[in-house]
């Protein structure tokens, strides 16, 4: 039994690590997500750019995050010249991020797997000892995205600057707001509404996950 409660623990843990993956992923890919940014920030009118041009900048953008494109050499017209989007700081501040997403990525199938895994072993044995490693695991992780979610709302700046120090090994981040076009698609509120909406996606899959476990465990 001790065993089978540690495979279940991985297991809920890996689990929960796909899920908070995976809303990073579907979010900061999101075509809605980005147009309804874009409106509300007037990020058109800021960069001086026309709506189609953004788009077509952005999904060359999130095509090199994704490593489906190989270089950040874009043009476009703005301001009524036509010239290179983004500087020899933006592109490489894009490198980092690039190797960050796909890693993430990485992460998140290798917890897949085990989470797969842990349940092909315990044969799905004992749903009551599944919810219980869950909600354990859960509450551990619930607390961390609480926590930071409270830093986040009463300074989002500073949030955000310490992620960057946590997950980057040098200052290319630090980008300028009036001249950097890279700033100016993904302004600060655009990072603080796709934290947001992460974290509640988040919430809301994993409370889906729990209600069900306990269904089932209540009914075993």
């Amino acid at each position: 039994m001790k065993a089978n409660k540690i495979i279940y623990y991985i297991a809920c843990i890996s689990f929960i690590i796909v899920v908070l993956l995976s809303c990073i992923d579907f979010w900061a890919f999101n075509d809605v997500f980005y147009a309804y940014e874009f409106k509300q920030n007037t990020t058109a009118e800021t960069i001086g750019i026309s709506n189609d041009e953004l788009n077509q900048v952005t999904n060359q953008l999130l095509d090199y995050i994704k490593d489906d494109r190989e270089d950040l050499n874009i043009q476009a017209n703005i301001k009524g010249e036509y010239r290179e989007v983004f500087n020899d700081k933006e592109k490489l501040h894009m490198v980092d991020v690039k190797n960050l997403y796909l890693n993430a990525m990485n992460v998140r199938n290798i917890s897949f797997i085990i989470f797969i895994l842990g349940f092909i072993i315990n044969k799905f044995a004992n749903v009551g000892l599944i919810f219980n490693c869950f909600k354990k695991s859960l509450i551990v992780f619930i607390s961390c995205i609480g926590a930071l979610s409270f830093y986040a709302l009463l300074d989002f700046n500073s949030f955000w600057i310490n992620f960057h120090y946590i997950f980057f090994t040098n200052d290319l981040f630090f980008l300028n707001p009036n001249t950097d076009i890279l700033i100016q698609i993904v302004p600060e509120r655009f990072f603080f509404d796709l934290v947001f909406v992460i974290i509640i996606t988040f919430i809301f899959i994993l409370s889906l996950t729990y209600y069900g476990l306990k269904k089932g465990a209540d009914n075993q």
